[in-house]
């Protein structure tokens, strides 16, 4: 419940990690998988410059998931953002996936 008045409040990292509890349906929290709730939450802390949450859009758009269309292009841009602020799963993501090959 912290989480989601956290979130509900604008806090960033709140959202992203109630975001990433919805993509994979963490029970215990009471949370149900729901993919699309999840990648509103990203985007939500992702206009934050929240750079975890523009990693884990990223991984959305690279994978398709949370209702989102294989989007390789836009996977590789967000990692970029997410790196640039020295975010490291970001940098392993984009240094060793085809997606460093995305323009």
């Amino acid at each position: 419940r912290l989480y989601t008045q956290a979130a509900e409040q604008g806090d960033a990292g709140a959202q992203s990690a109630l975001g990433w509890r919805y993509l994979y349906g963490k029970a215990c929290l009471t949370v149900h998988k729901d993919a699309a709730q999840a990648v509103r939450l990203f985007r939500l802390a992702v206009e934050q410059d929240f750079a975890l949450a523009q990693c884990q859009l990223a991984w959305c758009f690279e994978y398709g998931e949370g209702g989102r269309i294989q989007d390789m292009a836009e996977a590789v841009r967000l990692y970029r953002q997410s790196a640039e602020q020295e975010n490291a799963p970001s940098i392993c993501l984009l240094s060793a996936s085809s997606t460093a090959k995305a323009p």
